[in-house]
């Protein structure tokens, strides 16, 4: 029995699920935390070892710190709690699918680094569609936001470039012809990406480097 596969399988459904949820509601309820912390904690009674407790002492102890750092710049709570779980579940490598990794470097902090990448295609994308609909203005403005109608804002959009008009203030808004707003995307959509590209691909930026 291949544990390594039986805890990336418990995984991929709630992590789609925290995806979904915050997407859409903005928030990611505890329960889907829960059940992975009981996995990790099944899993350290079968697994224990001085080895295995040295690692996943390592994954916490360099993960949880940064996690809580990323909270304090504004990441979202569902990011951080990502992360942990990550940390705690994997505390080795699950070098399930031969993928491309260092022995002994840790997981989570792989899957932060392959998230971090893959956010960089946000942005590219934003810039692409603008020049597709020729949508042309600051060529910072274009890679970080999109047009948008001014009735049309809401609260989870950042306006770019004028103030953020909102309640009693909307109706200041709606003179202008557009405004240019920051799609609000979570950053726990390339997390989940992230670890998908870990666990098949391996680490991204070691294989440039090495």
């Amino acid at each position: 029995m291949n544990i390594e596969l039986i805890k990336i399988g418990f995984t991929i459904p709630l992590f789609f699920y925290a995806t979904y949820t915050d997407y859409k509601d903005r928030r990611v309820s505890n329960k889907v935390w829960l059940p992975l912390i009981g996995l990790a904690l099944v899993v350290f009674f079968f697994e224990f070892s001085i080895s295995y407790l040295i690692k996943l002492c390592l994954s916490i102890g360099v993960m949880f710190p940064l996690a809580y750092l990323l909270m304090y710049f504004d990441f979202g709570g569902a990011d951080a709690k990502f992360l942990m779980v990550v940390a705690i579940l994997f505390p080795e490598y699950p070098a399930v699918f031969n993928p491309f990794y260092v022995e002994g470097w840790i997981f989570s902090f792989t899957v932060l680094l392959n998230a971090l990448i893959l956010a960089l295609v946000y942005p590219l994308t934003i810039f692409l569609v603008n020049l597709k609909k020729k949508n042309f203005t600051n060529p910072l403005k274009m890679i970080i936001a999109l047009p948008k109608k001014p009735g049309c804002v809401n609260e989870d959009d950042k306006v770019i470039g004028d103030k953020i008009f909102l309640g009693k203030q909307v109706e200041d808004v709606k003179e202008k012809e557009k405004v240019w707003v920051s799609p609000k995307i979570p950053f726990i959509i390339p997390l989940v990406a992230g670890y998908f590209v870990s666990l098949v691909y391996g680490d991204i930026w070691l294989s440039l480097i090495l």
